[in-house]
């Protein structure tokens, strides 16, 4: 049985945990003390999006009980937790060929930090899986999302994820991966955060569907300016399918941004600022939003004459 680490303790990770528990020999390592300790104890309770409901008794491991013991690492933190994990995934993953991890993080710099420490392949590849938190031992799918591999990844792990019930897609070209889910995450978590609303309350605002839209088309502007080929043709329409898809969710940044955790902004938004620099481009509305989230990180509410026409506006469709 192939034995699978995941590092990290969040929606994803308790998710991909349970639906991959009774196919593989799958441990859970994570910082989140409460919830480990929860899930250790009542086990995790899973949610179906159709509404039906388990209870999972996931394997919740110690770092130091299993040195170089797993076949695969499944990254799953923040991307600002991307310096430790990279320390514990060299400390986990076996000292074998055919072992390897896999980042399915947002952001883009993941890779070159988990390689810096671990000596074995390093793949990554992105998922549009929705889930969300649901008590201190729950989690709930919010959406049906593919995973998009690189095609090089073993076999043997692409079927256990198929049979787990996911939809796995395979791609060559790892830079147009990231930057189309960089794309998605770009126009979706940082607007949810500003305005403090669930992905697909996005769709149900004039202005915020117009300003969703404006987001994408910038960051697919600053790809083509790059030379990268995105895996959809029409952005716009990308991202308000995946906002439908996973309407009930919040998004990451949202739910780090209510529990005063840090957020990925800066691997997100800021990240395409700086590259949009580089390439002589300015991403306005990508500007706005990311002074919107400055704001918000600081406690305030921002003041600008558009903001408070949109809050306004979602105030008055209750």
């Amino acid at each position: 049985m192939l034995r699978i680490a995941i590092l990290g303790s969040g929606a994803l990770a308790s998710y991909f945990a349970a639906r991959l528990h009774e196919k593989a020999e799958v441990h859970m390592f994570g910082h989140w003390k409460a919830r480990l300790n929860a899930l250790k104890s009542e086990g995790l309770s899973l949610t179906e999006r159709d509404g039906s409901k388990s209870q999972v008794q996931l394997r919740v491991s110690e770092l130091n009980d299993f040195p170089h013991y797993f076949d695969v690492v499944l990254v799953l933190v923040k991307a600002w937790q991307t310096p430790e994990a990279a320390k514990e995934a060299s400390q986990l993953i076996a000292k074998k060929p055919s072992a390897f991890v896999l980042s399915l993080q947002n952001g883009i710099g993941n890779v070159p930090q988990l390689k810096s420490e671990v000596d074995q392949s390093v793949f990554a590849g992105t998922t549009l899986q929705g889930a969300k938190i649901n008590g201190l031992a729950g989690v709930a799918a919010s959406g049906t999302g593919s995973i998009f591999l690189p095609s090089s990844i073993d076999s043997g792990f692409i079927e256990i994820l198929r049979i787990a019930g996911f939809e796995v897609h395979l791609a060559d070209d790892l830079v147009s991966l990231l930057w189309s889910k960089l794309l998605i995450n770009a126009a979706i978590n940082p607007l949810t955060g500003a305005f403090g609303i669930t992905n697909g309350t996005l769709l149900k605002s004039a202005s915020l569907k117009a300003f969703l839209g404006d987001l994408a088309l910038e960051v697919a502007e600053l790809a083509k300016a790059k030379s990268i080929d995105l895996l959809y043709t029409d952005p716009v329409a990308e991202v308000e399918r995946v906002a439908l898809d996973t309407e009930e969710n919040t998004s990451s940044m949202l739910a780090d941004l209510r529990r005063g955790a840090p957020t990925e902004l800066e691997a997100i938004t800021g990240f395409l600022l700086q590259e949009a620099g580089l390439q002589g481009l300015s991403l306005p509305q990508n500007k706005v939003v990311y002074q919107w989230m400055k704001e918000k990180l600081a406690g305030q509410v921002p003041s600008d004459a558009v903001y408070q026409s949109i809050a306004q506006e979602l105030a008055n469709a209750g």
